[in-house]
């Protein structure tokens, strides 16, 4: 597949050879990615407001149901304009590894 370049109406699709197709080009820090999870996170899955979301736990040990950690993923990816294949969500031990994941889709 390679570093292909699409043009789908107004956005570009870029498929990277592993398979992650990237909608629009923009760069983020892993820091925004970060931003972006823990604000679905808090969305989908109620905690105090004074606790923070440690990206060195898995959801679900901070509170997550395996739903609400569908939810999360997805509710990102749409917001950051990326796909990302099943294949490399399915074995991300923690909230740290889904930011790396989404931050190298993004190129």
């Amino acid at each position: 597949m390679g570093n292909s370049i699409r043009h789908s109406g107004a956005r570009k699709r870029k498929i990277l050879a592993s398979g992650i197709l990237i909608l629009d080009d923009h760069r983020m820090e892993k820091k925004d990615v970060l931003e972006v999870v823990c604000k679905h996170f808090r969305e989908n899955v109620t905690i105090p407001d004074d606790v923070e979301v440690d990206p060195l736990l898995s959801m679900l040990d901070q509170g997550a149901s395996s739903l609400d950690v569908v939810e999360i993923t997805s509710g990102v990816m749409r917001e950051l304009g990326v796909k990302v294949p099943r294949t490399k969500l399915s074995n991300l031990k923690n909230v740290d590894e889904l930011v790396n994941v989404l931050s190298d889709a993004m190129g």
